[in-house]
């Protein structure tokens, strides 16, 4: 279960390529949904979410583990997290 949390706003993310944050945010339940989420915004590089994942430092929360990382090594490298 993991989360996309942005320090900079101190938000969570929500669904979609659209640039909606909140306290709450959205949980995507593996680690494949959330680089297919990656990926489709990836596609749009123009969009406000974008900008905010790979300039704002955001990162993915593990929810049960609690462990960080970057946003930005996850779309960059994908293949790199099982």
């Amino acid at each position: 279960m993991y989360r996309i949390y942005n320090p900079v706003t101190n938000t969570y993310a929500r669904e979609g390529i659209d640039d909606r944050w909140t306290k709450h945010g959205k949980v995507w339940t593996t680690l494949g949904h959330l680089k297919l989420h990656l990926s489709h915004v990836k596609e749009y590089p123009y969009t406000d979410r974008y900008r905010k994942y790979m300039t704002h430092n955001c990162v993915v929360i593990n929810a049960l583990t609690d462990e960080e990382f970057s946003v930005k090594l996850l779309i960059n490298n994908p293949e790199n997290f099982k």
